[in-house]
């Protein structure tokens, strides 16, 4: 509430991010590498106003993780 979307869309789909839970590849094991992926995804969103928005990641494997942030 009391916050506004100027950005032309709220939801972003990614499609698949590679690596095996994390994106250091000189700390992950050889084999879990996953050469040549993917492995983050950068995602902006313009909002205007005071109050405060919620950022949800989804995925069917993992789940889901929440972010609230006040603007």
């Amino acid at each position: 509430e009391g916050v506004e979307l100027l950005s032309a869309s709220a939801t972003h789909r990614l499609g698949h991010l590679g690596g095996w839970g994390g994106y250091e590849k000189l700390a992950t094991a050889a084999y879990a590498r996953s050469a040549g992926e993917v492995v983050r995804a950068r995602v902006e969103w313009l909002v205007k106003g005071h109050g405060g928005i919620e950022i949800r990641a989804e995925s069917t494997r993992i789940g889901c993780v929440r972010e609230s942030l006040a603007v």
